[in-house]
């Protein structure tokens, strides 16, 4: 049975948005929800505190749990989920059914992808911090994702293939 709930986790520039919003090409009865989308609407976020970022955990797990509630499923949480922040996630998620898809890339690219950006987080080298910690957490649950040379599509065709979403 495919799961109530697909996090899509990753290092800044691993492409986690752009697998999203395929997903989300894929599941029209499902939603989507981005943590930094949450941060961003507190006032004056402060982007390095870790207290706003884990109280846009909640908010976010909050919302998941209404879309399920108003039956939208999936439902896609994006978001590093690194540092111990998968484990908060999953545990405010309770008893629903919850697949992890960690995206990683090589070093190099992640930098370059993080160099092209226009907005947004463009701090290479910590997002290389969170590439090795994802890349080494025992949270990976449905394994890790390689995004270096593979196209987003792609990757989010073998998320919906490996959680039994399509066939």
């Amino acid at each position: 049975m495919p799961s109530d709930i697909i996090v899509v986790r990753g290092a800044p520039g691993s492409g986690k948005s752009s697998v999203a919003r395929h997903l989300g090409r894929q599941l029209p009865t499902g939603a989507t929800i981005e943590v930094d989308t949450i941060r961003g609407m507190i006032h004056h976020i402060r982007w390095e505190c870790d207290d706003l970022h884990i109280d846009a955990i909640h908010a976010t797990v909050s919302a998941a749990i209404a879309y399920l509630e108003r039956g939208y499923r999936p439902v896609v949480l994006v978001d590093t989920f690194g540092f111990g922040r998968l484990e908060l996630a999953l545990a405010a998620l309770g008893p629903r059914t919850v697949s992890v898809h960690s995206l990683t890339c090589h070093n190099l690219v992640l930098s370059l992808r993080l160099w092209t950006r226009l907005v947004g987080y463009r701090n290479a080298s910590a997002a290389r911090r969170f590439n090795a910690h994802i890349a080494a957490d025992q949270a990976n649950h449905a394994g890790v994702l390689d995004t270096t040379w593979r196209h987003s599509a792609a990757i989010a065709r073998r998320i919906l293939l490996q959680d039994g979403w399509i066939s």
